[in-house]
């Protein structure tokens, strides 16, 4: 295993033939990655997540700034000595190569090829899965949950210390990826190395990391645990990323010390903010509950949306231009036009500058 420590590293990307402007991918990243740990890159697409990625396992070069594998410059150490494995979200099969050797790759080149049937063996038993039986396939012949299992079983079948998946299961189906991620994470249980894992999907980070973190921008907006991010983030950008259904945003002003959203109600503010301020308050849906007395803020319903798994209803209503969205029991009698009243739970919402995102403690 390794610990990877990333310290100022920056990347800018350049077109000079087409005399584009410059696009900062990384900016002054620094982290410390542990030895073992298994750390999800998460965030939307184009924040650079997949640009860490390859700093790290060297197949780009920062402007500035050091990777460093367990201290060591990742440039002074020779690639054969790196002990990487990478899953790409493409799959990266060699179109005339059946799956046994794909896998037997790198052991070939070491003249130990005899020992992929017992590597074959050791992945099915870990996953539950019986790939053997695609051994002797090509990959014109293979679904893509295949190729996606000959592709994994290959970044395994080496000397490995330092594990990279790049949205490995972005093309395949729910079910499938589902599966995909428990089968993983046996893996990753059987064998000792450090997992970096990059994603936009907040349920594959959940289900793999010991860490997130979470990047926008090529910066570190926060990093901790899911349950942590979810529900104490330092940001606006932190807070609506995470959660399904997202959270709502309301806009208002600082009065007298406290969050002023006109109809929407008045809350008292965790620090003294100048009057005027322009303050965001984020709720999330689970926090907003139906009024049956009729008191409450009164509101449209315009969309009823039923939630089978979790059993509730989600319900996206609006007042005077504002829409946000409240859950209700599952199997209420509300339809599209209904009008209901609802109240927030002051004591779960969480506020933010408006100008800064940052959260208001």
């Amino acid at each position: 295993m390794r610990s990877i420590r990333l310290e100022n590293v920056s990347k800018t990307f350049y077109d000079k033939s087409r005399k584009l402007t410059p696009v900062l991918a990384i900016k002054d990243f620094n982290l410390l990655i542990d030895d073992g740990e298994a750390l999800v890159f998460l965030g939307p697409s184009g924040c650079g997540k997949t640009t860490l990625l390859r700093l790290i396992a060297g197949l780009d070069q920062p402007d500035s700034g050091t990777v460093y594998y367990n201290d060591v410059p990742l440039d002074s150490i020779p690639i054969e000595q790196r002990g990487i494995g990478m899953v790409f979200q493409n799959y990266v099969l060699i179109p005339h190569w059946e799956s046994r050797k794909t896998v037997g790759f790198f052991l070939r080149l070491r003249d130990r090829e005899h020992e992929v049937p017992a590597h074959v063996k050791t992945v099915a038993k870990i996953t539950g899965v019986d790939i053997e039986s695609l051994m002797g396939r090509l990959p014109r012949h293979l679904s893509g949950g295949e190729k996606q299992r000959v592709s994994i079983a290959r970044a395994f079948a080496r000397d490995l210390e330092l594990l990279l998946f790049d949205e490995p299961f972005a093309n395949l189906d729910a079910k499938f990826r589902a599966q995909a991620r428990v089968e993983l994470k046996r893996l990753t249980q059987e064998f000792s190395v450090t997992l970096i894992y990059v994603t936009h999907d907040q349920v594959e980070a959940m289900s793999i990391a010991d860490r997130i973190v979470v990047i926008n921008a090529g910066r570190i907006m926060q990093s901790g645990s899911y349950h942590a991010l979810h529900e104490d983030p330092d940001s606006l950008f932190v807070a609506e990323f995470l959660g399904t259904p997202t959270i709502n945003s309301f806009w208002g002003r600082v009065l007298d010390g406290a969050w002023d959203g006109s109809y929407m109600g008045r809350a008292p503010l965790p620090a003294s903010r100048p009057n005027g301020s322009e303050v965001i308050v984020g709720i999330r849906p689970q926090h907003i509950r139906l009024c049956a007395d009729g008191a409450g803020i009164p509101a449209t319903v315009e969309r009823a949306i039923p939630y089978f798994a979790e059993k509730f209803l989600l319900l996206e209503v609006w007042l005077r231009k504002r829409r946000w969205r409240l859950q209700a029991p599952f199997g209420a009698a509300i339809q599209p036009g209904d009008t209901i009243h609802c109240r927030l739970d002051w004591q779960r919402a969480l506020f933010f500058d408006a100008d800064s995102g940052a959260r208001i403690r």
